[in-house]
């Protein structure tokens, strides 16, 4: 992505004049206007910034991460709305049950 940015002219180096609406002082002003605009550069349709905290927190849960570690890290204010990811771990229910497999 970087590289295509700067070979667009769309990443300013410390050299460079060209200012962007997005941009002040060579960093972002404006996440979601400069992702927005990052997007449309590189020919991403129908892609929200909220998609990028989505795909973290499914990866989260994917790569074992408990409920309230994902809870934490998006700032959740109840386990409840974490909840909404747990289907994608289902290795550690086979955990839970497996524990019984002691016979």
């Amino acid at each position: 992505m970087y590289s295509f940015l700067t070979s667009t002219n769309c990443w300013p180096t410390k050299d460079s004049s060209v200012e962007q609406p997005w941009m002040v002082f060579g960093g972002v002003k404006d996440v979601k206007r400069g992702f927005t605009h990052a997007c449309q550069m590189a020919g991403i349709e129908d892609f929200r910034f909220h998609d990028l905290r989505h795909t973290f927190a499914s990866w989260l849960m994917q790569a074992g991460a408990a409920l309230v570690e994902v809870r934490d890290l998006l700032g959740h204010a109840s386990i409840e709305m974490t909840e909404r990811y747990a289907h994608l771990a289902p290795e550690r229910l086979r955990g839970a049950v497996a524990r019984l497999d002691w016979a």
